[in-house]
C-alpha cells in the first residue's frame, strides 16, 4: 500500500513539474515576443535594466570586445590537441561537438554582436536627448563601433589563420 502511495506521489510530483516547465517557457517566450515588437517600435520608449544603468557596464562589456571569442578558444583547443571532433556521453546521451562548428561561430561573432546591438542602439540613439544614459550608450557605439569591430578581428583572427592552416588552406 505504501508503495502505491508513493507512485501516486511521484506521479503528481512529475505532473506539476511538467507543468510549471511548461508555464515557465510559455511566459518566456511571450516576454522575448513582446521585447521584439517594443525593440523595433520606435514610437515605444527603451527602458534600461538595473544593470545597463549602472555607469560601469558598456557596450564593449556587453559584446565581449576586449576577449577572445569562447568559440575561437574552444576551437583553439581542438587544434591543440590535433582534433577535428570530441564525442562527450553524459547521463547516457552521447553528442559529438565538431571543430568546424566553433570555427563557424568564431568567425560570424562580429555578425552576432551587430544583430544583438543594432536594435536597441537604434533606439537608445532615437531617445538620446531624454536621457544621458541613453546620450551615453548611443554616443559609445557611434563613437566606438569600429573599433569594437577592429578587436575582435584582431583577438580572433590568429585562430581563424590558424584553421586554414591546419586543414590546408
Amino acid at each position: 500500500m505504501n508503495s502505491l502511495k508513493y507512485l501516486v506521489f511521484l506521479g503528481i510530483w512529475i505532473a506539476g513539474v511538467i507543468f510549471y516547465a511548461n508555464m515557465d517557457r510559455e511566459a518566456i517566450g511571450r516576454s522575448n515576443e513582446k521585447y521584439e515588437r517594443e525593440i523595433n517600435d520606435l514610437s515605444v520608449p527603451p527602458t534600461l535594466g538595473a544593470r545597463i544603468e549602472d555607469p560601469s557596464w558598456s557596450i564593449a562589456y556587453w559584446i565581449s570586445a576586449d576577449k577572445k571569442d569562447a568559440d575561437c578558444v574552444t576551437a583553439d583547443e581542438y587544434m591543440d590537441h590535433n582534433a577535428e571532433s570530441k564525442t562527450v556521453t553524459q547521463r547516457g546521451h552521447t553528442k559529438t561537438y565538431y571543430l568546424s562548428e566553433y570555427i563557424d561561430s568564431c568567425r560570424n561573432r562580429v555578425k552576432r554582436a551587430l544583430e544583438q546591438v543594432t536594435p536597441p542602439v537604434r533606439k537608445w540613439c532615437a531617445y538620446r536627448h531624454t536621457s544621458p544614459r541613453l546620450e551615453t550608450l548611443c554616443h559609445e557605439w557611434e563613437q566606438n563601433k569600429d573599433i569594437y569591430i577592429s578587436r575582435m578581428n584582431k583577438l580572433d583572427g590568429p585562430t581563424l589563420a590558424r584553421y586554414a592552416a591546419f586543414i590546408g588552406k
